[in-house]
């Protein structure tokens, strides 16, 4: 407490600065080449790096995007070698000081295609057959997954006619202390019981009671992982799995069952992956398509254009600061030389490795600037573009593709006689290309709807492979065709304008695009799906944009836009009524606002404005943490939409 006292009260006078063997080395807040955390979101980042030649102990040092508070963010008990760059993820998410460790990598404690011993259930096993202590020998040795039918994960064939198989795993590990979380991720078909040490930890499709050999799972599951999607998962935090999990010898016990005696399917995949709090290494590495797991460190502030980042050792001297400059998408700002030498922005960043040798600029050209507003144009326009900066070179696109060397230059006055969009960027030696400028011009457009004006680049919607929009290379033949390219999750930045019913320019921002629907993906006119995420610029749509939540929901974190679904060929509207016909029973509702979009500046045709059944829906409405919420949806099995569904068994 003592030391925590120091630090506050040395944040609070007037620093002093020491250079010393510990840097802010990189950073980002505009984040493309981390992976997403849990929420789906590219969190901002921060590099540490120790130049000099003796490991630090982190301990209380402070990180901080405001000078006059050193201690608004603290290191846990985190010890950096020699050489060695350390992450902080500058997500907003710790709250409050802690002095206790958090996780700071995960490793795979359990893979399903280790060797297991297992015992296919045409009989009943030992009572005491999940127990650590019990006697294997008799059991039969495979890889897994286990099971029949087919599931191409399937390593190890049972007789199909069995109705349940039997499997354990041995796991060692010497010092437990180590331990923070756990996650113990099961695909199967199509129930089952997990026990650790001999305690049940997970359990889906079986009845709450013991279940012998012949029980039959009370619902059908289909595998996931065969179809490239994330098996179900449990999470477990440090006071639950630190009871189970002891210093030496510990099993993993698992039994699955069919649903039905004449079924020929059955499938056992599990993993149990482990959160440590320091780089110790005890168990192998994460399968490939593990979904990022949460690692600490993330400091309680995110990262902004214009402010200061600051880094303090415990005796509140100031180590090393850096500027957050505006940065480009997927860009960041490191020394050029490790520890050391200018800040420099780097278009293809390096987060926990060496920038040296790295190609970086000092910076970006000016944007140029176009000579008339966004908006709605009785008649033709000229327009001019000019640049700040003499004899940088303008060059433009209409087509929403982001102006590059060798894109159309900048000569003379365009004549916009058609609704069009157009994109302009600055070129100059030695400098990045300028942030590109967009403009919507409408040009006799009469409409009495709220617009929405989205651009993106022409290959992230229509390359045949990459193309969110396009059928691509997987597509069925038959509606809704399945394995089209607009099946996949695939997000791409898009900028979007968004007018008022009088045609008044309310917002303008950069927004992740996403297609959104079920088998209305299908039809020519598909719903998109806004995110807004602060890497792309804003974090939120600041504009009340569904006019009967005005007075109550002044931002959207994400929004819909809806072609009416499986009503798109009828009234186009009925969702949207029924929704709003139960504005005034108390219950939830999602609002409707019917709307005219235009796609890279042609007509797209009428939509409806949605809000998304999500985390931050609830938050917004019922004024409550969005962090905290656990929500899950039924689609012939529990998908966790949102948090975790761990306190659910």
């Amino acid at each position: 407490m003592k030391l925590f006292l120091l630090v506050v009260i040395a944040g609070l006078i007037k620093p002093q600065t020491l250079k010393g063997q510990i840097f802010i080395n990189e950073l980002s807040n505009v984040n493309k080449v981390m992976p997403a955390n849990e929420d789906d979101e590219a969190d901002d980042w921060i590099e540490i790096y120790n130049g000099g030649n003796e490991p630090v102990n982190l301990h209380y040092y402070g990180l901080t995007d405001k000078p006059g508070n050193l201690a608004k963010w603290m290191f846990p008990d985190v010890t950096i070698q020699p050489g060695q760059f350390i992450l902080v993820y500058a997500s907003g998410e710790e709250t409050e000081f802690k002095t206790k460790t958090e996780v700071m990598h995960w490793e795979t404690a359990i893979n399903s295609h280790d060797t297991w011993k297992y015992f296919v259930g045409k009989s009943e096993p030992a009572s005491d057959w999940t127990s650590p202590l019990f006697k294997d020998n008799s059991w039969q040795t495979g890889y897994g997954g286990f099971g029949a039918g087919q599931d191409t994960c399937i390593n190890t064939v049972i007789p199909s006619t069995a109705t349940s198989v039997y499997s354990r795993k041995n796991f060692f590990i010497a010092d437990t202390s180590k331990i923070e979380e756990a996650v113990f991720y099961m695909d199967f078909t199509d129930g089952f019981i997990a026990y650790l040490n001999g305690v049940e930890i997970a359990r889906k499709n079986m009845k709450d009671s013991k279940s012998l050999h012949n029980t039959l799972a009370t619902n059908k599951h289909e595998t996931l992982l065969y179809k490239g999607e994330m098996p179900q998962s449990w999470n477990f935090k440090r006071d639950f799995i630190k009871q189970l999990i002891k210093p030496g010898n510990n099993v993993l016990a698992i039994q699955v069952h069919k649903s039905s005696p004449s079924s020929d399917n059955i499938s056992s995949n599990a993993y149990l992956s482990i959160g440590l709090s320091d780089l110790s290494s005890f168990f192998k590495p994460n399968p490939t398509w593990m979904k990022q797991l949460k690692t600490k460190l993330h400091a309680n502030f995110k990262l902004s254009a214009g402010e200061d980042v600051v880094l303090s050792n415990t005796q509140g001297i100031i180590l090393d600061e850096c500027l957050v400059p505006y940065l480009q998408l997927g860009h960041s700002i490191g020394r050029q030389t490790d520890g050391t030498g200018d800040w420099r922005i780097f278009t293809n960043p390096t987060p926990k490795f060496s920038n040296n040798g790295q190609t970086s600029y000092p910076g970006y050209e000016l944007p140029p600037v176009i000579s008339i507003e966004a908006g709605f144009y009785a008649e033709s326009q000229s327009v001019t573009i000019t640049a700040p900066t003499p004899g940088a070179v303008i060059r433009y696109t209409t087509n929403g593709n982001i102006p590059h060397q060798g894109s159309r230059v900048y000569a003379s006055p365009i004549v916009v006689n058609n609704t069009m969009v157009i994109t302009a960027r600055a070129f100059s030696e030695g400098k990045l290309p300028s942030h590109p400028v967009k403009k919507s011009l409408f040009i006799a457009e009469e409409t009495t709807l709220p617009v929405i004006s989205i651009t993106i680049d022409s290959l992230a919607l229509w390359d045949y492979n990459t193309g969110m929009y396009a059928k691509g290379p997987g597509a069925s033949s038959e509606y809704p065709f399945f394995g089209a390219n607009f099946w996949n999750s695939w997000e791409r930045e898009a900028h979007i304008e968004v007018f008022s019913k009088d045609k008044q320019l309310k917002a303008s921002l950069n927004t992740g695009l996403r297609i959104h629907g079920g088998y209305s993906r299908g039809f020519e006119q598909k719903s998109f799906r806004f995110h807004f995420r602060g890497n792309y610029g804003a974090s939120a749509l600041d504009y009340p944009i569904i006019e009967e939540r005005a007075e109550e929901i002044l931002s959207y974190k994400r929004l819909v836009i809806r072609n009416a679904g499986q009503d798109f060929y009828r009234a186009r509207f009925r969702d949207g009524l029924f929704q709003r016909l139960s504005k005034n029973t108390n219950l939830d509702y999602l609002a409707y606002e019917p709307a005219i979009v235009f796609l890279n500046g042609q007509y797209w045709g009428h939509y409806g404005i949605r809000e998304r059944t999500d985390k931050h829906y609830l938050a917004a409405h019922h004024k409550i943490n969005p962090d905290a919420i656990d929500l899950l949806e039924h689609k012939g099995h529990i998908l966790v939409m949102e948090g975790s569904d761990t306190g659910f068994y």
